[in-house]
């Protein structure tokens, strides 16, 4: 007779497949033969996939929907988008003829010591001359 390899949780008998002939009585007992059963780790990563598959559906539908109802990530309406926006903060000074860094930093700051505004001019400017009509960030 030959050796057979069998899986594990697999029942075998001998005699006809299925039967089971006991030693004390001349009965057959009929046996389930087990089905083997997928291993536990198998088992959770298929959830994990199932559920990860799930999470990434509905957050493309959410995203989705958001596209539909806002129009896209931080656009602005149709009625506005054609304006310019200019920071409350930022002020700018336009150079005319025969103006200087000191006459600028007097108009700018008209009392007190006018040194620290002269000083953040000119870095400004690199080094650079004034030139009428140039554009100037005021401090």
């Amino acid at each position: 007779m030959a050796a057979v390899a069998l899986p594990s949780g697999v029942a075998f008998s001998s005699g006809r497949a299925g039967v089971r002939s006991s030693s004390s009585s001349s009965r057959a007992v009929a046996t389930r033969r087990a089905v083997p059963a997928p291993a536990a780790s198998a088992v959770v990563r298929r959830r994990r996939l199932v559920a990860a598959a799930l999470v990434l559906s509905a957050l493309l539908a959410g995203s989705w929907l958001l596209g539909i109802l806002g129009g896209g990530p931080l656009t602005a309406s149709g009625a506005t988008s054609h304006l310019q926006v200019q920071l409350v903060s930022e002020r700018t000074y336009v150079v005319a003829p025969g103006d200087t860094l000191w006459s600028i930093a007097r108009s700018v700051q008209p009392t007190g010591d006018v040194r620290p505004v002269v000083d953040a001019l000119a870095a400004e400017l690199h080094g650079r001359p004034l030139q009428p009509g140039q554009t100037l960030r005021l401090p």
